[in-house]
């Protein structure tokens, strides 16, 4: 069978079986197979696999009719025009989450800017952490965006309760040429090798309401990707905010001067999240993601 024949199948079966992104996935794929771009993918349609590749495809359309991420099944995910390696022991990035390394890139630039005012003497790094990184792409997307210099230094640091998840963070770091990223394996804040204070804290955690999992529709296809990354990661109870009520609980004493939080968080539950926020501080903000939905919370340490 050549190209055209065997996309036609593999995007019906994919439709059949309600997978709504069948035409991308299907050309995602055969490009991973083959180790082509999509225009070899439209421009060749008589190009025949060879029976190990066309096998190798079948075996992975099956995977997908299933709901199996296709990030999963190439293994690598793009978040902020980079490719991170992703498998079943981290989350899927987000595009939603580029906003907030946007957020903290605009942030670090203003400091930059505030910093040049004052003495040499009275300078230090920008100690960033990124708690829950995951596969890292938060922390590795800022660390090859911003441009430190002599007089504004920067300090990464990631941790996470997996350590499955850190080798994958370690991995990406590596692929991206990043030494300058300290990895720590904590639940929150439990390790006692983090350092004390931050500059900048940044949270991606488990943040959905665990009532969500009761809530799903049945249809042709039961599964959906999230059912297939890591559920301690997405899955919260008190209506999704115990981890990040911990989290803020153990941030009081965690913030040097001018000190941010940017946490990622759901809709449905960020006002309960911001009014327990309010305890600790006095500066707390929501702020929308790019579709208008109130997503991410920033507090600030005056």
């Amino acid at each position: 069978m050549n190209l055209k024949n065997i996309r036609q199948r593999a995007i019906l079966e994919l439709s059949n079986s309600d997978i709504k992104s069948a035409i991308i996935d299907v050309d995602i794929l055969l490009q991973y197979i083959l180790d082509k771009n999509d225009v070899f993918i439209f421009s060749h349609p008589d190009f025949p696999l060879t029976n190990s590749q066309y096998q190798q495809f079948r075996r992975l359309i099956r995977k997908r009719k299933t709901g199996y991420p296709i990030a999963y099944l190439v293994g690598y995910k793009e978040f902020f025009g980079l490719d991170f390696i992703v498998n079943k022991n981290v989350l899927i990035p987000r595009p939603e989450t580029e906003l907030l390394v946007e957020l903290v890139i605009k942030n670090l630039e203003l400091r930059a800017k505030n910093l040049e005012k004052l003495p040499p003497s009275t300078l230090h790094p920008q100690i960033i952490l990124d708690i829950g990184t995951g596969c890292g792409n938060i922390i590795i997307s800022l660390a090859k965006s911003v441009i430190p210099n002599s007089e504004f230094l920067i300090r990464y640091i990631a941790s996470d309760i997996s350590e499955k998840a850190l080798q994958i963070a370690k991995l990406n770091a590596k692929k991206h040429n990043l030494e300058s990223i300290n990895f720590y394996k904590s639940d929150l804040f439990s390790n006692k090798r983090l350092p004390k204070c931050y500059d900048l804290i940044l949270a991606n955690l488990p943040y959905v309401p665990n009532k969500s999992k009761k809530l799903k529709v049945k249809g042709k296809n039961d599964n959906e990707e999230i059912d297939f990354e890591p559920q301690n990661a997405i899955f919260a109870e008190d209506n999704g905010t115990s981890t990040i009520k911990d989290f803020l609980n153990q941030t009081k004493d965690k913030l040097n001067a001018n000190g941010m939080i940017l946490l990622e968080t759901d809709p449905r539950n960020i006002q309960q999240i911001k009014k327990y926020a309010l305890k600790f501080y006095n500066n707390v903000q929501i702020i929308k993601d790019l579709s208008g939905r109130e997503r991410f919370l920033k507090v600030l340490h005056n």
